[in-house]
């Protein structure tokens, strides 16, 4: 049976089909900034991140404490290596020069192919004692989480590329968040017992995850974040998955039943205080690569009385790629306030147009003109790379720039501004170094 593409509202917090108790009874008169993001929405998710149900409470950080400690039994050839494989140019220094790491360029390179000569992304062996200790800064440094990042990019494309291309996985929700149609991959089961609103791999992550890009299914756009992030992370370790990520760490489904679990991508791992970069401040200071595989959302401002259509009160994304030129605006304007100010803008202008059929065409390069001083504004506003250059997927529309989703979902919600925010995240963190310590272990 094929699934419907039915978008009934069941409800769930940080869904894109969501319930709110009591939205009757919003303020005729919205405040600006009131975000039901900020004060509903995200509240809930981080009680359950900080609140885990979970017998491995207090192994949090497994994965970095584990590289560290490896790192240091590992002899020096095998840090060279493992340096070497993650992107970073190796040089022996001069005679009577000491060991150092330039790692200015990191989150910055244009793409896989361009690592490993970079004059800005090298570690030099000098002839001194602290070869070991230089060696463990650069590979614990932020910035060589961006190394791993622009390779997180490249899958993204491909993991994308591959859901939005399977007709077969559609948007919906039915009494369920997620819905594999009987599949043997997976069990209708998350925290030790049987839910509507989660599965869990059964045998094989990878197989599982297959099902959403080869097969018939249905999600709403919350759990079709998470199986995107998931599946990048398919395509980045390809048929070695499943020796990386046990059955239990692949959950999809309801907030409340991912976060706070085995997740690997949405529970204990959250609780480290690197993953928190809601206003993009941290990545957008270090550069495009800093983006990748990160997810967010773009919420509604006003609350649900100002919504015609409740279904599009906010998309869950999931960052693609940001372009040099966005990521350069972004630096200089400090993360996305500026940008979520330029939303509210856009909104007010959005209010005035006579003729609301501008908004098909405002983000784009067409003459305007025609509709009137407001579009003329907000297509120079959107003319910002940010808006151009930042790419997400959201399922079910596929990939889509910030600036696209910002027009489309002003025609559909006319009443109420929209935000960017980014979610806490595992990639440059507990990811990253499940990912260098797959590579220590390689070395013998």
């Amino acid at each position: 049976m094929k699934p419907s593409r039915s978008t009934r509202v069941f409800g769930v917090f940080l869904s894109c089909v969501a319930i709110v108790a009591n939205a009757s009874t919003v303020e005729e008169t919205p405040k600006v900034g009131a975000s039901w993001f900020d004060e509903v929405a995200l509240p809930a998710l981080l009680r359950g991140t900080l609140e885990p149900n979970s017998s491995t409470v207090n192994e949090i950080d497994t994965y970095a404490k584990t590289f560290r400690v490896r790192l240091a039994s590992k002899s020096l050839a095998c840090k060279k290596t493992v340096a070497q494989q993650l992107g970073f140019k190796v040089v022996r220094g001069v005679s009577g020069q000491p060991s150092s790491y330039n790692v200015r360029g990191a989150c910055k390179a244009a793409d896989v192919s361009s690592l490993g000569q970079a004059e800005d992304i090298k570690i030099t062996l000098g002839t001194d004692s602290e070869i070991n200790s230089v060696i463990k800064s650069a590979l614990t440094s932020r910035e060589a989480a961006c190394l791993y990042q622009l390779r997180v990019e490249k899958a993204a494309k491909q993991a994308t590329s591959l859901l939005a291309n399977n007709s077969n996985f559609v948007f919906g929700v039915q009494g369920d968040f997620v819905n594999v149609y009987g599949s043997p991959e997976w069990n209708r089961e998350c925290l030790g017992a049987s839910s509507a609103y989660c599965l869990t791999a059964r045998s094989s992550g990878y197989r599982a995850l297959s099902v959403f890009t080869n097969s018939t299914a249905r999600s709403e756009c919350a759990a079709g974040l998470q199986i995107a992030e998931l599946e990048t992370q398919k395509q980045l370790y390809g048929q070695a998955f499943d020796q990386y990520f046990s059955t239990n760490e692949i959950r999809v489904g309801a907030w409340r039943y991912v976060s706070g679990s085995d997740s690997a991508l949405w529970g204990l791992v959250m609780r480290d205080p690197t993953t928190y970069d809601s206003n993009a401040a941290i990545s957008s200071a270090l550069g495009k690569n800093a983006f990748s595989g990160r997810s967010g959302y773009i919420g509604n401002v006003y609350g649900e009385a100002y919504l015609d259509s409740p279904d599009d009160r906010g998309e869950n994304f999931m960052t693609v790629s940001v372009t040099s030129a966005a990521a350069a605006a972004l630096k200089a304007a400090g993360g996305f306030e500026i940008y979520n100010n330029k939303n509210l803008r856009l909104f007010e202008l959005s209010r005035t147009l006579t003729d609301r059929s501008a908004l098909r065409y405002v983000g784009g390069d067409y003459d305007v003109t025609s509709y009137g001083a407001s579009a003329v504004e907000m297509q120079k506003i959107l003319r910002d790379p940010v808006y151009r250059g930042y790419l997400t997927f959201v399922h079910p529309l596929g990939r889509m720039t910030l600036g696209q989703h910002i027009t489309r979902l002003l025609q559909i919600n006319p009443r109420t501004p929209y935000k960017f925010q980014l979610y806490p995240s595992a990639v440059p963190h507990e990811l990253y170094y499940r990912f260098a310590l797959a590579l220590l272990n390689q070395c013998s």
